[in-house]
């Protein structure tokens, strides 16, 4: 109503002009990619609120309200839930405060089906990090071809509670065949541009990582069950795949602490990341994500010749918005293309150092990629 937004005119203008509100993290200027479905407001737009507010919040005539719809999912959705679990901190300097937990859950498909949209809702947002969803074929091997990735679950699900501990993909050693899901906080219904999804072969299961976070007063013996929404199609234009361009992650690296400002950057070609040479790659969407020392992230292609091309801008990290960004048309990448990200952080609260690691308290530098092989 009018009375409501009166008194928070000022609030109003001051958030939308550091662009904390709408939680739209990307730059969309058209300076670093053209994003769909943007929430970016434009300088006109930042100047009407402003005008408005100073010329003393003139009330405007009668208007017809309309609520804004949460967005869903576009077609027929198959529900899957984790179970009901209390997480328990794990400790040491990697994840003090935090639990790495994987539950299978099978979607009993006797054809293939292509992944075209899901949506995740926690049962305890508070401790809910981030959820994570392998498709994982039981009957293959490892990764190391030891056993079965049957065998390897069993073999770790050894303590008497649900799942088995993963703070590797689906698992230590398990192989998988995509990540095909992956939430965190701020991300609502996500659905793929039309024509695309992500395979899911007959008898595969879906494993779930969820990342549990114990950090905060009052979450320790908490409890959760996530309810997970998938929408699946039984054919597409385009087969997508996911990848995650993934720095500052058990390396044993850690980030100078009591520093207002570090920056790290980190680069590697495509065919590093399995691209094979000659191939070139449609890039559809980008997820930027860091943790809680993140201030700033930012993507580019660098090319053979050294030029490059801007991918995402994010000026001002929020952990608990985090989106993927879809581009209003997909940006064409080469094998021989180094994909290029700067992570800016504030160890400040942290004079001891920020180590790299799984835990909330620690950090990570990394972006989801999805794309196509652009034939």
């Amino acid at each position: 109503t009018y009375e409501q937004v009166e008194q928070w005119g000022p609030a109003i203008v001051a958030a939308t002009q550091a662009r904390t509100m709408p939680p739209w993290l990307v730059t969309d200027d058209g300076s670093c990619g053209e994003f769909a479905h943007s929430e970016w407001l434009a300088d006109e737009e930042l100047a009407t609120l402003a005008e408005w507010v100073d010329d003393g919040m003139v009330e405007g005539g009668e208007a017809t309200r309309t609520p804004v719809e949460r967005d869903t999912l576009d077609g027929d959705v198959l529900a899957q839930q984790t179970p009901e679990f209390t997480p328990v901190a794990v400790g040491g300097e990697y994840a003090e405060f935090d639990e790495y937990r994987c539950f299978m859950v099978d979607p009993e498909l006797t054809e293939a089906k292509y992944l075209t949209g899901y949506e995740m809702l926690p049962g305890t947002p508070e401790i809910v990090h981030h959820v994570i969803g392998h498709t994982v074929d039981l009957s293959a091997k490892t990764w190391n071809g030891h056993r079965t990735n049957a065998e390897q679950i069993e073999a770790l699900s050894t303590d008497g509670r649900d799942g088995w501990p993963c703070f590797n993909g689906a698992g230590n050693q398990v192989s998988y065949t995509s990540d095909a899901i992956a939430w965190a906080p701020g991300l609502g219904a996500l659905n793929f541009p039309d024509g695309l999804g992500v395979k899911i072969n007959p008898g595969e299961v879906i494993v779930y990582q969820v990342h549990y976070n114990l950090a905060n007063e009052g979450s320790e013996g908490l409890s959760d069950s996530t309810e997970i929404e998938l929408e699946l199609a039984d054919s597409v234009d385009k087969e997508l795949y996911v990848f995650y361009v993934d720095y500052l992650l058990g390396y044993g690296e850690e980030l100078e602490g009591g520093q207002t400002s570090v920056e790290y950057t980190r680069s590697a070609t495509l065919q590093d990341f399995g691209l094979p040479q000659g191939v070139k790659f449609d890039v559809w969407a980008t997820t930027p994500h860091m943790h809680e020392y993140g201030r700033k992230l930012s993507a580019r292609a660098v090319h053979p010749d050294s030029s490059e091309t801007c991918m995402v801008d994010v000026p001002n990290w929020d952990f608990n918005w985090q989106h993927t960004y879809f581009y209003e048309e997909p940006v064409r990448l080469a094998h021989d293309d180094a994909w290029e990200i700067t992570c800016t952080f504030d160890t400040t609260s942290r004079p001891e150092g920020v180590k790299a690691g799984w835990g909330t308290g620690n950090e990570m530098c990394l972006t989801v990629v999805y794309g196509t092989p652009a034939l």
